[in-house]
């Protein structure tokens, strides 16, 4: 299978003539041919596709460089007039100028034209390059075997030699295809967005805001004369409330940072036995506050 060049696309002819089995000079030489026309036409239908691209990039960006010079320019040249005349140059005019000039890089973007030039350029000449390498390899292992026909081995190692010279040429050429189809993609992608640069998406919700928490220890209160008969406590430690508390002992985490007042009350005669207490809690650690119950009034 080689291509060959035609008015659009490549053209795709297939390798036939070859003996049973294909191991003759003159097979090899109908393989060689086959495999250096493959690349020869190639190469040039990418010289000769390169052209309009070429022809397109370079206007464009010739006339944005003439647009961008003429933008800076007009206001120096309306000073210099002021200078002679009453007359003035709009400043719109610079304005103009300069969109005319992003205007048509932005068409060389889209259109992909420079990047298509650049793409075939390459292409032919790593085209070229697997050309040249071919021959040279060719050449040298047809000098190997002199005017003798070449045994089965030889004759497998030129035939792998020519299917590797071609696996390349074909890689290119898919390469460069590949690459094409990627550019298209993006340019369809640069024309879907609106003038402002972002695609037709809703915009974004602002987050919900959230409560900040600050750093948090942990308090330990422990009742020294605690009795059973005192029927459980209650404790209060800032905003946090702790009823029916059983034993002489309690563990609070998640604490806030911070000097906190302190209450514990036991539920016998609670309201003249509460005991308060300022208390200073520091992050990360466990701050230990020992309390005694005071003692009940003497009965009359």
């Amino acid at each position: 299978m080689s291509a060959t060049v035609g008015q659009g696309d490549l053209q795709v002819t297939t390798l036939n003539g070859l003996g049973p089995p294909p191991g003759s000079a003159a097979d090899l030489d109908r393989i060689y041919q086959y495999v250096v026309r493959i690349g020869a036409e190639a190469q040039a239908w990418y010289l000769q596709k390169k052209s309009r691209p070429a022809t397109f990039a370079c206007s464009f960006r010739l006339w944005a460089s003439l647009m961008a010079a003429l933008g800076a320019l007009l206001p120096l040249i309306d000073g210099l007039v002021q200078s002679y005349s009453s007359h003035r140059i709009p400043p719109m005019w610079a304005s103009v100028a300069i969109l005319l000039a992003g205007a048509l890089l932005g068409m060389d973007k889209a259109f992909g034209t420079t990047s298509r030039w650049m793409r075939m350029v390459t292409t032919a000449m790593k085209l070229r390059s697997i050309g040249v390498a071919f021959e040279l390899d060719w050449a040298a292992a047809r000098a190997a075997l002199g005017e003798r026909e070449p045994t089965a081995a030889e004759a497998v190692q030129l035939i792998h030699l020519a299917r590797q010279a071609a696996s390349r040429i074909c890689g290119a050429i898919e390469s460069e295809t590949a690459s094409w189809a990627q550019d298209l993609v993006a340019s369809l992608k640069e024309l879907d967005k609106p003038p402002g640069g972002r695609g037709w998406t809703d915009p974004p919700r602002p987050e919900p805001p959230t409560a900040t928490v600050g750093p948090t220890g942990a308090v330990r209160v422990e009742i020294t004369n605690h009795t059973a008969e005192d029927d459980g406590w209650s404790l209060t430690i800032g905003e946090i409330k702790v009823q029916s508390v059983a034993g002489d002992l309690v563990v609070l985490a998640n604490v806030p940072e911070g000097q906190l007042a302190l209450q514990a009350c036991p539920a016998r005669d609670g309201a003249r036995r509460a005991v308060e207490q300022q208390v200073t809690i520091v992050g990360g650690e466990t701050t230990v506050v020992k309390l005694e119950w005071p003692a009940l009034p003497a009965a009359p």
